[in-house]
């Protein structure tokens, strides 16, 4: 019999390792006040793609997964951020920082 449920914690440590520069870094950066917008074309600049970002910034902030998801409506792979003052506004609602 398997458990059905998911393991506990981090599902993805070997991303997490990866992206360990990058999740220091906007921790960083959102906690000197760079906009979540301006973080997030800069990782999109930089190759990453919509799940790492969404990744890094969850790291970065402890964020739920719902809530990050929600940046997809204002989030273009090829261009990144769609609209900055919306994902802004919600970056404020959702990316607290200890």
């Amino acid at each position: 019999m398997t458990n059905s449920q998911p393991p506990a914690g981090n599902q993805h440590p070997h991303l997490s390792k990866k992206l360990q520069t990058a999740i220091e870094h906007a921790r960083q950066a959102l906690a000197s006040g760079t906009a979540a917008s301006t973080l997030a074309n800069a990782l999109n600049q930089q190759g990453l793609g919509g799940m790492e970002i969404i990744l890094v910034f969850r790291e970065a902030t402890g964020a739920g997964l719902a809530d990050l998801k929600c940046f997809g409506q204002w989030w273009s792979e090829t261009t990144g951020v769609t609209d900055v003052a919306a994902f802004d506004a919600w970056a404020d609602e959702v990316l607290k920082l200890d």
